[in-house]
């Protein structure tokens, strides 16, 4: 099995590690993670006004 493992909050981020090492034994980790938190990033975009 392959697991996918993804946050907004940084590969840093508290349990992102535990829970993929946890996982290791059951399956084939990837980790997808920024290289610091984007939480809430989406709402920061403004579109531009004509």
């Amino acid at each position: 099995m392959r697991l996918l493992l993804s946050n907004d909050d940084g590969y840093l981020a508290d349990g992102l590690a535990t829970l993929a090492l946890s996982l290791s034994d059951l399956a084939d980790i990837t980790v997808v993670a920024p290289d610091r938190n984007q939480s809430g990033a989406q709402t920061t975009w403004v579109a531009p006004s004509r």
